[in-house]
């Protein structure tokens, strides 16, 4: 959709807010804390969080396109939702390696 309007989240323009990412990377350094833990329980809450996160992002992405038509967000917030989506694949990962060790 934002192609069609000239915008594109890809590309060269690959910018984030700072503040973004630095809970990015709090985000991750708590994922691993909690996976040298082997701590499941805890992997668990943080997916939650990016799940509600992601969830707030998402409904942001719908204003910007719907409300604002502002495709500039909407283009950052796209390449925002691509860094929650790396996080929730990787989370996923942990969580399983974590339980499969409890198994053992």
């Amino acid at each position: 959709m934002l192609s069609l309007v000239g915008t594109s989240p890809a590309g060269d323009n690959t910018s984030v807010p700072t503040g973004f990412l630095m809970r990015q990377m709090e985000l991750r350094e708590s994922m691993d804390h909690a996976c040298r833990r082997c701590n499941a329980t805890a992997l668990r809450e943080i997916k939650n969080q990016l799940c509600r996160e992601r969830a707030g992002h998402e409904k942001n992405l719908s204003r910007l396109l719907e409300q604002t038509r502002d495709f500039e967000g909407a283009a950052e917030c796209v390449r925002m939702l691509g860094f929650y989506e790396s996080l929730t694949r990787d989370i996923a990962r942990k969580i399983e390696t974590v339980e499969d060790a409890d198994a053992v």
